[in-house]
């Protein structure tokens, strides 16, 4: 339930991806900049935080009353009360800034849209993603459906997979990383709930409707879907 919040990641995350998987370019120190440009906040600046980017970013407008005797209650706790999720480190008690301007929502797409005339942006809606092209261990492409046919577009540099891949475009990646199970797939059922509960899990994190677990044991369970989506 991310509620607009506007929460980067953990340095550590980043970094990971660079150091332990060979992703070039994708450290914290190297992605903060793209970051900064494109954040405007309105009360936070400085080493970690930019003003003047397209996307709006302020303390939410309202804070139920028990929200505030639950961030006081964690500091009476130990925890250490912060008022930037995005700064220096994360962790801490305090309240979350949101993406919003003057109290309305502000999704990314709308900085996007006023760029789409650039000359080096296409932007293709309607269009499902079928597989990763792979050449030589590296992901090279896309192969999408788009009207009554299939397409394959190829890049020059790197194909970035946000918000979740489908369970399909998880198998063809796995060529990439073949000796790490890094997709890790649960699909949403009514058997999902029950088998997390039953589950030794270290780490839970939700993608739309679906989530991802990651055991102790380094095993995941996998359930089929009712409805015939999926995430991963």
């Amino acid at each position: 339930m991310n509620a607009m919040i506007y929460i980067r990641g953990n340095r550590a995350d980043y970094d990971t991806w660079r150091d332990a998987y060979g992703a070039r370019g994708w450290g914290y120190d190297d992605v903060l900049p793209a970051f900064i440009r494109s954040e405007g906040n309105t009360r936070l600046a400085g080493r970690f935080h930019g003003q003047d980017g397209p996307l709006h970013v302020e303390d939410r407008r309202y804070t139920h009353p028990l929200t505030t005797a639950w961030v006081e209650s964690a500091v009476a706790a130990g925890f250490k009360p912060t008022d930037d999720f995005n700064g220096a480190e994360q962790e801490g008690a305090g309240l979350y800034q949101v993406t919003c301007r003057k109290g309305r929502r502000w999704p990314t797409a709308r900085p996007l849209s006023s760029r789409r005339m650039r000359p080096n942006l296409t932007i293709r809606t309607g269009a499902l993603v079928e597989k990763v092209a792979i050449e030589d261990g590296r992901a090279v492409g896309v192969t999408y459906q788009h009207g009554r046919g299939s397409h394959t577009t190829y890049v020059d540099a790197e194909v970035p997979c946000p918000a979740g891949v489908g369970v399909w475009l998880a198998e063809s990646l796995r060529e990439v990383v073949p000796d790490h199970d890094l997709f890790q797939v649960v699909i949403g059922s009514a058997e999902t709930g029950a088998a997390l509960c039953r589950a030794d899990i270290d780490k839970l994190a939700f993608t739309g409707s679906t989530a991802t677990a990651t055991a102790s044991s380094g095993s995941t369970s996998t359930t089929r879907s009712t409805t015939g989506s999926s995430r991963s």
